[in-house]
Parts: C-alpha cells; structure tokens; sequence
C-alpha cells in the first residue's frame, strides 16, 4: 500500500524545528489552537521519518505488516513504559520528541491495528503474571 508522498524532512530541519520551537514560547498558547496541531504533527512526523531511516526505509510503516498511511501510524515504545515517558514531560510536546530522537533505538513505528493488538496482548501477559 502507497500513500500520498509526503515531503521528506532533513535531519537538519528537524533538529532546527525543535531548537526554534524550543526558543520560541507563547504566552496562553491554547493546546487546540490550529498553530499548535500543526506542530504537533510536524514533530510527530520527524520521528516517525527519522525512525523510518533508521530501519532503513523511506517513507515510514508498521514494522509488523508493512501498512504505510502516516495518518495511522503511531510511535511505539518497544519495551512498554509509554505512559510513563510521556508523562515526564507533561504539556512540552517538542521535548518529548527530542528525547525520542535521541534514543530512536527504543521506538518502533506500529500501525493503528497492530498496536493495538500489541496492547492487548501485553495485558493478557499481566493477568497471566
């Protein structure tokens, strides 16, 4: 399955779009302002691009069945404490993809699905103890 191309983004530009968002703060910004979501969505998407080069690919996929639609890959931590690593830096979106960027050996990109599945199975594991 192909998706729509989507403009690859240098390392360079990923790095000076966190440094200026890092720089740049407004004061009573919303979280659902439109400036915001696009944000967002551009950090999110340099990690997933970045995770993508580092398994060797173009254009990032689910790791498990090869699904490439940006819109529903997610950014999985391999060995689980997602929750917890998020929590760190509670409201900072762009540090928490600049910790992911450092540490690319730790996430995996998962389709919507296959995620899912991923999470439901790590619980039957609990409950199985």
């Amino acid at each position: 399955m192909k998706s729509s191309k989507i403009p690859v983004i240098s390392e360079f530009e990923i790095v000076n779009m966190i440094d200026i968002k890092d720089r740049f703060k407004v004061p009573n910004e919303s979280k659902d302002s439109k400036r915001s979501r696009i944000l967002r969505r551009k950090y999110r998407n340099a990690v997933l691009y970045s995770l993508a080069a580092s398994n060797g690919n173009d254009e990032p996929e689910c790791v498990k069945c090869e699904f490439d639609d940006i819109r529903a890959l997610h950014i999985d931590h391999k060995y689980g404490g997602g929750g917890i690593h998020a929590k760190e830096f509670k409201n900072n979106r762009p540090k928490y993809y600049k910790s992911m960027l450092s540490h690319l050996e730790d996430f995996q990109i998962l389709c919507a699905n296959c995620n899912a599945i991923k999470v439901i199975e790590n619980r039957k594991k609990e409950k199985k103890g």
